[in-house]
């Protein structure tokens, strides 16, 4: 958190909106039942849909890798794809409370705004 608050200043600004909301991973059953995960795993029945549609197939493979600017310097110079999606699993936290927000505000400079 601190690092973003610190990024966002040295990056000229000067004013922070604190929203709070609890995000949740949705319960994607067709995705479940697709065998769809991340990173995608090359199974008989993928390759057989990739070359029914060879647009999306090559569209795919010749596509820049997925990438997390934002995040990438948590996790070093491997590409641990794994590890990307574990970290945003772990960030779906609704225990977010006043004494956070407070630990926003000593940590913040600038106005700081909120709205429920």
């Amino acid at each position: 958190m601190h690092e973003h608050m610190q990024r966002s200043a040295d990056a000229g600004y000067s004013a922070m909106m604190l929203t709070i909301d609890c995000a949740t991973s949705g319960n994607r059953e067709r995705d479940f039942y697709n065998g769809f995960g991340f990173p995608m795993k090359m199974t008989p029945r993928r390759i057989l849909d990739g070359m029914l549609h060879p647009a999306w197939a090559w569209s795919y493979l010749t596509s820049i890798p997925v990438s997390f600017p934002n995040i990438e310097s948590l996790f070093g110079d491997g590409d641990d794809t794994s590890s990307i999606v574990q970290w945003f699993g772990e960030q779906l936290d609704c225990s977010f409370d006043w004494r956070d927000a407070e630990e926003i505000r000593s940590n913040w400079d600038g106005p700081l705004s909120s709205r429920d």
